[in-house]
């Protein structure tokens, strides 16, 4: 008896440790990043726009919704407790996991110059794991998570996860890489074709790091939910959440301060940028195209008639640092002008 104890007193210390680690990141993350929050997303010094609505509402949940989580890793807790908290941590996982989806579509939506196909692909997969997630847990037979209260030593709320409903819900996790997937490969895709620029290097870095690392904690949540110990089950499933909330915290931020040298952090207007510099030109990569009052010219609205040099045939892009990567192509330099 006293060898069972022993071992479930080791896995429940490691259960509780997969829980309290990734808020101590989680955490870390919210006070490393909150003076760019600031400077770039809160108002007045910037407008208001759905995707600053959608960053603001993530990051706020992902850092609120966990507190009673991290509550329950402390103290004796009651059955009734801890029974209610796994519903809670139930459905906010799924509120949680929609808002990081949203802000993946946003971005590529704006990426692909608000293509409505490319809109419809990413919500009709979305729709589509929702689908599956529900189903394996609606017709799951384990009847959820059993909650440990008969040692009274140990501390917390802790629950056994059995065979059946940890095969259902690695079922629900697996669309998750399958989103994860179509992300990266249409921002993949999409940078490719833009060219080269601050921007793109930008947009496919955060892209391939965002999938490489979310798709291993995912990969990782699905096999801990195949094959771990009951116990160690449930613990995964946090530092999931937290790592997308946090990566996608990051992305967003990296994107809204790819701001051409010089500019002023504060978005005033939705001023277009353009973030990849024409071939055979002396101009810096993110020169500022504005619509609107300059002081000097920027990239010359119309080249010397005079001029023998060949013309410029690369792809210039413009952004919107509302939406973050709205890209709308100049298909020459010729047609670019400073109003």
């Amino acid at each position: 008896m006293k060898e069972v104890d022993s071992t479930l007193g080791h896995e429940l210390f490691i259960a509780n440790c997969l829980v309290f680690v990734p808020l101590v990141i989680l955490f870390y993350e919210y006070i490393a990043t909150f003076e760019r929050e600031v400077r770039v997303y809160w108002p007045p010094r910037n407008p208001l726009g759905w995707v600053s609505c959608v960053f603001l509402v993530n990051r706020y949940l992902s850092l609120l919704g966990h507190i009673p989580i991290l509550y329950s890793v402390f103290g004796n807790m009651s059955y009734e407790f801890c029974a209610n908290l796994f519903i809670y941590h139930s459905y906010y996982e799924i509120a949680l996991q929609l808002f990081v989806g949203a802000l993946c579509m946003m971005r590529i939506y704006a990426l692909y110059n608000k293509n409505r196909w490319i809109l419809a692909f990413l919500v009709g997969i979305s729709i589509l794991s929702v689908g599956v997630a529900v189903w394996s847990i609606v017709t799951s037979t384990g009847g959820g998570p059993h909650v440990i209260t008969t040692v009274p030593l140990f501390v917390g709320c802790n629950q056994l996860m059995p065979d059946d409903n940890a095969r259902h819900l690695a079922i629900a996790w697996s669309g998750v890489l399958v989103f994860d997937s179509a992300v990266f490969g249409l921002t993949a895709y999409r940078t490719t074709r833009i060219g080269r620029g601050k921007l793109t290097s930008i947009l496919l870095r955060d892209g391939a790091l965002y999938f490489v690392v979310l798709f291993c904690t995912n990969l990782g949540n699905i096999l801990t939910l195949l094959l771990a110990p009951e116990v160690l089950r449930t613990g995964s499933t946090t530092m999931t959440n937290v790592i997308s909330a946090s990566l996608i915290t990051r992305i967003m931020l990296n994107i809204r301060e790819a701001g051409p040298p010089g500019r002023s952090t504060r978005p005033t207007t939705d001023e277009p940028f353009s973030y990849d510099t024409p071939d055979g030109t002396s101009i810096a990569p993110l020169s500022t195209i504005v619509h609107g009052m300059v002081s000097a010219p920027l990239y010359p609205a119309q080249r010397s008639r005079a001029s023998k040099a060949p013309r410029v045939s690369s792809t210039n892009y413009t952004y919107d640092p509302e939406n973050g990567i709205e890209m709308v192509p100049l298909h020459n330099a010729d047609e670019i002008e400073v109003k």
